[in-house]
Formats: C-alpha cells, structure tokens, sequence
C-alpha cells in the first residue's frame, strides 16, 4: 500500500524502508518501477534503528493487522510524526496523537502523505503530542493502572459479598450447660464437667461462639 501511495510523487524527500522478510525482494522489484526513489535498509538492530527514528521527521505505518506494535511506540517517543491506520491496535496506541487512515485504502493514505509533507508546523505539532502519549504506555503506568484494576475488583467483590450477607439468618443463643452425661441442665443440681457456650448460630447448624470448659459443681 506504501509503495502505491508515493507512486510519482514530485517530492525531494528521502523514502527509507527498514525491515526484512520474505516480502523484501517483490517490494523492491516494485519500488524500481516507480519514483520517487525508496532506499530498503533491510535489517536494522536497535542501536541503528533509534539513529533513524531520531533523524526522521515521519513515520508510517500503514498495516492491516496488528496486536499492540512496539514500532509506533518507538517512533512516537522519538518524536516523529506518525501516520498509521485504523487496524485493529495501531490506532489504539496512536490515539489522536498522529494521522490515521482508513486500512488498505492507497489514495486515503496519498492524501496524508501530500498534507503532512506540505506542513512543517503540523509534523512538529504531532511530534510533541506523540512523545507526549507515549508516556501513558510506560511500564510505571501501566504497573500502576494493573494495580488499580485489581483494587477496584477486589473493593466490588468485598461490596458483593456485604450485600449478600442475610442478617435474618442470624439468631442469638442462649447460654448452654453440658453435664458430663450430655444432658441439658437448666440450672439442676448436679456436678461434672460442664461446657458454657455463648455466641451466634445461624439457620445452616454453623456455629460461632466462644466456648468455656471447666469443672462445674452445684449443690
């Protein structure tokens, strides 16, 4: 799509084109049929590539199917003007900090090519509201926005479970006495080893008390 949107383009602009992959060898077939001329760098390691992101003043990226593209975050924090288009994760990382074209359409993306080259004070203007997004995908940020997440559901979670909390199903129980014989004693007289329980119990037969075993005697 590139290649078509600078076909004869009357422009003094240098094209690179950095990258390897099987497609290489059919691009530049492509590329010397047509002008203005476009220089393939093959591949570039990443102390070369941030010289050429630094001394470029655009970057496109025209995909049509992406996930999260690391390149457009390097371009952006380079300062470069950025053109991409509407596939999916390229115009999530962009935002409106760059151009974004419709994906696989060459004269949409000819036109965004034409008004950004003409335009120095918008290629600058972008080139700092990129670098200026770009920090919202820093690894502080982002540790911090997972963080927030996790707090925000475990405080909806809490919020639930208070809710469905059924007070009714709790009732108070009566202070018990065990003889050693498991008899109820209602205040009999008899001695043995006797159990006091004071508490809560709820309907389900689960218990919650505090329970006081010692040797009782009466008269």
């Amino acid at each position: 799509f590139f290649l078509e949107a600078v076909r004869d383009l009357d422009t003094d602009w240098e094209i690179l084109i950095a990258g390897d992959g099987p497609f290489l060898e059919p691009l530049q077939k492509i590329a010397m049929q047509i002008r203005p001329n476009v220089t393939f760098l093959g591949f570039v390691n990443r102390q070369e590539l941030a010289g050429i992101y630094a001394a470029s003043k655009i970057f496109v990226f025209p995909s049509t199917q992406e996930n999260f593209p690391v390149v457009l975050l390097e371009a952006m924090d380079a300062g470069c003007a950025i053109i991409s288009s509407n596939a999916d994760g390229c115009a999530e990382v962009v935002g409106d900090a760059g151009v974004i074209t419709n994906s696989g359409n060459v004269a949409h993306l000819r036109k965004a090519l034409l008004d950004l080259m003409g335009d120095e004070e918008k290629i600058s203007a972008l080139g700092a509201k990129a670098k200026r997004r770009v920090v919202q995908f820093s690894w502080d940020k982002i540790s911090q926005q997972y963080k927030d997440a996790f707090q925000q559901v475990l405080a909806e979670i809490r919020k639930r479970q208070i809710a469905q909390f059924d007070v009714s199903r709790i009732m108070p129980v009566p202070p018990l006495f065990l003889t050693g014989k498991n008899n109820y004693v209602p205040g009999g007289l008899r001695s043995g080893l006797s159990v006091k329980a004071s508490g809560l119990i709820d309907r389900d037969q689960s218990i919650h008390a505090d329970a006081d075993v010692k040797e009782r005697t009466t008269q």
